[in-house]
């Protein structure tokens, strides 16, 4: 199917390391991992924008990439920024 929507594994391992830590798992490539629990909250179904705001990201990171795809998805205007 639909494979545009799979988020690959990087094999950075930050999954696992909740384990030696006793921290709640997490994933780099899939910021929704391990919170199925809530209930109700659908990451995957993105309202749509309630402006017409432009938004600036600044990092592109992991977090800020996540951001910025969301956002984007939302309807927004997307503006990214990296230091360098």
């Amino acid at each position: 199917g639909r494979l545009d929507e799979i988020r690959e594994c990087i094999g950075c391992n930050i999954c696992v390391s909740g384990q030696h830590t006793f921290t709640p798992m997490r994933c780099t490539q899939n910021p929704s991992v391990g919170e199925e629990w809530r209930r109700g909250w659908h990451p995957e179904r993105i309202a749509p924008k309630g402006s017409d705001a432009t938004v600036l990201v600044v990092g592109a990171g992991p977090a800020g990439l996540e951001a910025a795809r969301a956002l984007g998805q939302r309807g927004y205007a997307v503006t990214l920024a990296e230091a360098g």
